[in-house]
């Protein structure tokens, strides 16, 4: 078993953890890490950026230059995100494009923050849906 993730937030769920921790102490001793409890990116934020990569993709394409949503994504991660080191075994990789997929809801929300002021400063104007979690977001920054 290599992970287990307990999200502790009542007697109930604390006590399960302590009866799992038990029933495994007697086979291998344990690390254990206790981190706050961080959302990864809502659905709702993850489907409001794939949309802005489609209206980007579509506002700088040419006829004679198509671009992609996936395009798009990886320009903006290399603009905000960055690159990260990858190594298989004892092989070193070039360095790859920073993933959005672990991002929690804040961090997601601030990179989106910045994807939004970089299209508009390059006359991109992006949809803001007024319900999702970035809006609640940006509301929350003001």
């Amino acid at each position: 078993m290599s992970h287990q993730f307990w999200r502790c937030h009542n007697d109930e769920t604390l006590g399960n953890l302590f009866r799992f921790l038990r029933e495994m102490m007697p086979e291998r001793g344990w690390r254990v890490e206790f981190r706050e409890w961080s959302d990864k990116r809502s659905l709702s934020a993850n489907n409001l950026y794939w949309e802005w990569m489609g209206v980007m993709a579509k506002h700088f394409s040419r006829p004679n230059q198509q671009y992609t949503k996936d395009d798009m994504h990886d320009l903006m991660r290399h603009q905000h995100l960055g690159y990260v080191d990858k190594k298989i075994g004892k092989t070193e990789l070039q360095p790859q494009l920073a993933s959005t997929a672990s991002l929690t809801v804040a961090q997601m929300c601030h990179y989106m923050a910045k994807v939004d002021a970089w299209a508009a400063d390059h006359g991109c104007l992006l949809p803001r849906p007024e319900d999702g979690e970035y809006a609640k977001y940006r509301e929350a920054q003001s």
